[in-house]
Order: C-alpha cells, then sequence, then structure tokens
C-alpha cells in the first residue's frame, strides 16, 4: 500500500471552503470558543484554531498556545512518565 501526503496552502484551504459553501454545503470545522475547540460552521480560514492546541488528561481540558500556526493542530494528550 503507498501513501502519499498532499498539503493546501491558506490560500488553496479558504479556495476550498468558498467551493463548498458556493455549492450550498456547510463547511464544519475546529473552532475557539470561550475557550475551548470546539466544532461548528466556519465561513472562512480566519475562523479556525490557528496556533492553538488542546491538551487533555484525566478530568483536565486547557488550551495552549502553539510554537507554529497550524490550523488542525489540536487534541494533545498529557501523559506522565
Amino acid at each position: 500500500m503507498s501513501s502519499s501526503i498532499a498539503v493546501i496552502d491558506s490560500s488553496g484551504l479558504q479556495e476550498m471552503v468558498d467551493v463548498l459553501r458556493e455549492r450550498d454545503y456547510t463547511v464544519v470545522g475546529p473552532t475557539n470558543r470561550e475557550g475551548a475547540i470546539v466544532y461548528d460552521e466556519i465561513r472562512t480560514i480566519d475562523e479556525l484554531p490557528a496556533g492553538w492546541t488542546d491538551e487533555q488528561e484525566g478530568g483536565t481540558y486547557r488550551l495552549r498556545r502553539r510554537d507554529d500556526e497550524a490550523m488542525f493542530g489540536l487534541v494533545r494528550a498529557c501523559s506522565h512518565s
């Protein structure tokens, strides 16, 4: 089995959102709402949580700034060594 990776830059991602909306699709993606990452309708990629990640561990949830502007760098499970 072979796998390939495709990377879409931000203008290509926005174009994809625009085309889907023009075709009457509801586009849903991760958003930063009231201190949590929640999935909601988006109209532009500016609504994506670029540069944020969420950390989750047994009864704990928090948002943390990333060192990059990744738009889909979510769900970081914490673990104790």
